[in-house]
């Protein structure tokens, strides 16, 4: 669970098997609890590569939320104020993502074709959402 309130399951760094659980077991549990989620209904899944676990549902809106380095690090120091190296922190971060996505999917996490909708942030949080909104709406 401490992976899930630190970020996705991709951070997770494990207990060990004695603890009854790896990063392939984290992830087998990731991939239920997203399917769970999304056949109850109506839901925000932020990461956790789900857009290659829901991949072949048809009633999913896959976003990709993406910004330059420069309005990440921004955002970054808002989240992590004690951090020092913060570019090294976005870089390790999206390192851990791709890895992740790629080991367990198969998938390029920034692989346009597993999103409906890409957006820059730099158009604004609002303006995403008002975008991702009329899309949800209009399919």
């Amino acid at each position: 669970m401490k992976s899930f309130r630190k970020g996705g399951p991709e951070s997770y760094v494990g207990e060990g098997p004695e603890f009854g659980l790896d990063h392939d077991s984290l992830q087998q549990f990731t991939s239920i609890v997203i399917e769970g989620a999304a056949k109850e209904g109506r839901c925000v899944i932020i990461g956790r590569s789900s857009q290659c676990v829901l991949r072949h549902r048809a009633n999913v809106l896959h976003v990709l939320v993406f910004a330059p380095p420069a309005e990440k690090i921004s955002r970054m120091k808002l989240r992590h104020p004690d951090e020092h190296d913060l570019p090294g922190l976005l870089y390790r971060m999206d390192y851990v993502r791709a890895r992740y996505t790629l080991h367990y999917f198969g998938h390029d996490w920034l692989d346009r074709s597993l999103y409906h909708l890409s957006l820059n942030s730099t158009l604004g949080i609002d303006a995403c959402a008002r975008l991702i909104v009329q899309a949800i709406q209009s399919s």
